[in-house]
């Protein structure tokens, strides 16, 4: 196990190496939500206001970052909150809580909850990324830092320059 780590040190010198490789484990780890969201539905949930609440929610091959408005009064504070869930696919969506939508194209969405869907005075807006879009072209980026070669410096321009000027 510890020439693995050794060969990772000596295969990382220079900033390009550094950097796709960082590049690289933060997609394995967007790689491992995906896979996992298709399964089981992840949220952490914060305060952030006297009468709103954010989420942060990897579900269905999707993040969504949504906030709730309660109308009515305050929200009691609350320290960040994780909850996770195994998706139950037998439950069909009832046309009624289908939220208004903003926008939808390639699984990039937004809308909105209104209150007669939450059932209560809350009022709710989400925006929502498809995993896909994040973690292809972070690998895509990684394997071009990690496979491209840098260029050579080109010395001789500098000397002519400094000939040119009488340096």
């Amino acid at each position: 196990m510890s020439e693995f780590f050794k060969f990772l040190i000596r295969f990382s010198h220079g900033w390009r190496r550094k950097i796709g490789l960082s590049l690289l484990l933060i997609s394995c780890v967007l790689m491992g939500g995906w896979l996992r969201s298709v399964f089981v539905a992840d949220s952490i949930a914060w305060t952030s206001g006297s009468n709103a609440s954010d989420d942060i929610m990897s579900a269905e091959q999707n993040l969504t970052w949504q906030t709730t408005y309660d109308i009515k009064g305050m929200l009691p504070t609350m320290v960040p909150v994780w909850h996770s869930s195994a998706l139950d696919f037998s439950i069909v969506d009832d046309a009624a809580d289908q939220p208004v939508w903003r926008w939808r194209f390639l699984g990039f969405e937004a809308g909105e909850f209104t209150t007669q869907m939450t059932g209560d005075s809350s009022h709710g807006s989400f925006c929502s990324i498809p995993y896909w879009s994040v973690t292809v072209p972070l690998t895509l980026v990684s394997l071009w830092f990690l496979l491209s070669k840098p260029r050579p410096v080109n010395q001789k321009n500098f000397t002519e320059l400094d000939a040119k000027e009488g340096g």
